[in-house]
This record gives structure tokens, sequence and C-alpha cells, in this order.
């Protein structure tokens, strides 16, 4: 088990690093279109197709795996702080769950999205229109990844109350 949350450290740190690659490009990228545009009165074709077709889809796909991993989706921690312990767990439990349902979804449509449009091409960059789609499968292996680490973790430290609520996020005062 602790093998497993290292390998999903380190999982996390690379995911959490190439999303925050992607939205500094998308920012600099931008920005230089802007500049462009403005100075020269010539936009770069590439740069919105680029941004846009490229780097936000993956720094949005990989950057929610990371929100996931930290709970920090769907913040509703004021109700799960008025439910007991028990209850607050198996909430998280059906949340996993759910998430792990939606991430198999996502390798699979997904995966079939991005080799079926791995042929065509994005008119200004030249890049298969498959890649685009591509971190739709990516995010999915790595939310399921994450799902078995919450849920192996989660029912591991079960156990002692604290632990647990401190593993799904939750400090009780």
């Amino acid at each position: 088990m602790e093998k497993y949350t290292k390998a999903m450290d380190w999982l996390y740190r690379i995911v959490l690093i190439f999303s925050s690659l992607c939205v500094i490009f998308m920012v600099l990228i931008i920005t230089y279109q802007v500049f462009m545009r403005f100075t020269f009165s010539n936009t770069p074709r590439w740069s919105e197709e680029f941004t846009i077709s490229i780097l936000m889809l993956y720094a949005g796909f990989l950057g929610a795996t990371v929100a996931y991993r930290q709970r920090m989706h769907i913040g509703i921690k004021i109700i799960l702080m008025k439910l007991r312990s028990t209850v607050r767990g198996w909430f998280y439990f059906a949340i996993d769950i759910m998430v792990g349902s939606f991430a198999i979804a996502m390798i699979g449509w997904g995966g079939n999205l991005a080799w079926g449009f791995r042929n065509q091409i994005l008119p200004a960059t030249g890049i298969s229109v498959g890649l685009s789609y591509l971190p739709i499968p990516l995010a999915g292996i790595v939310f399921l990844l994450f799902v078995i680490e919450k849920l192996l973790t989660d029912f591991s430290k079960k156990g002692t109350d604290d632990a647990f609520l401190a593993t799904i996020g939750i400090k009780e005062d």
C-alpha cells in the first residue's frame, strides 16, 4: 500500500507540473498573440488553435485529476461536516465509485474518440485531432489510479476516525 501511495505521489507531481506548464504556455502564447496583433497587425495562425485545441484540454482534464486527489472536487465540506463520520465515509465511498465509473467511461469512449480522429489534422498547426482528444483517456487512467488509491487508503485507515477524516480531507476540531 505504501509503495502504491508513493507511486501516486510521483504521478500527482508529474501531472501537476505538466498541467501547470500547460497553463504557463497558454498565457505566454496568448500574450505573444495579443502583442503580435496589436503591434504588427499580424496574428499567428497557430497560436489560438494550439492553446485552445491542445493546451487547454490537457490542462483542464489532467488538472481535474489533481483536484480530485486533493478532494477539492465539488467542495461540499460544509454539508459533510454536519454528518457523522461513518455517513461521511460512505458519502466519499459513493463519490469514489462514481468518479471511478466516469473514469472507465473516459478511458473507453475517450480512447475511441482519440483513435477515430487520429487521421484528421488541425489546419493551422498540422497536429492530429486525435492528439487533442488524447487527454480524455489519459485523464481517465489517472482518475482511475487515484480512485484506487483513495479506496485503498480510506478502507485501510477506517479503523480510526481521526485518521479516516484526515484521509478524506476533513479536520474535526
